[in-house]
C-alpha cells in the first residue's frame, strides 16, 4: 500500500472514529427518551401516548440540533466541521504526495534541479 493510501485510511479511520462518539450519546438518548415518556395502559403494557410522542420527538430533535446543527448547512455544527475537516486534508493530499515526489526526485537527480534552477530561455 502506498503512503497516500495509508494515509487516505488512516483519515478515513479518525473521522469515522469523530463520528462515532459525537452520535453514540444521539444514539443512546433516544431509548432513554421512550422509556422516560412511557406509560403503561390497564394491561399493564407500556405505550407512548400522543404526549409522550411529542416529548421524545422535541427530545430526538435537540439532540439532532447538538449533532448536525440548527438548519440545514449550518457550518457550526459538529458533524460539518468533521466532514470538512477530512475533506480538506483529502483535498490536499495529491499535492502533499506531488511536493514530496518532487522533493525526493530533486534530492536524487542534481542535474534536474540545476536543470530547474538554470536560466529562463
Amino acid at each position: 500500500m502506498n503512503d497516500t493510501a495509508a494515509t487516505l485510511n488512516r483519515l478515513s479511520y479518525s473521522v469515522d472514529k469523530a463520528i462515532d462518539r459525537l452520535t453514540s450519546p444521539l444514539a443512546q438518548s433516544i431509548p432513554a427518551a421512550i422509556r422516560q415518556h412511557a406509560v403503561t395502559d390497564p394491561s399493564g403494557t407500556p405505550v407512548i401516548t400522543p404526549l409522550g410522542y411529542a416529548l421524545v420527538m422535541r427530545r430526538v430533535d435537540e439532540e439532532l440540533r447538538k449533532v448536525y446543527g440548527a438548519f440545514r448547512g449550518d457550518r457550526n455544527a459538529p458533524m460539518y466541521r468533521i466532514v470538512a475537516q477530512a475533506a480538506t486534508a483529502a483535498h490536499r493530499m495529491p499535492v502533499e504526495a506531488t511536493v514530496s515526489d518532487v522533493r525526493r526526485r530533486l534530492k536524487r537527480e542534481p542535474e534536474l534541479l540545476e536543470a530547474l534552477e538554470g536560466p529562463i530561455r
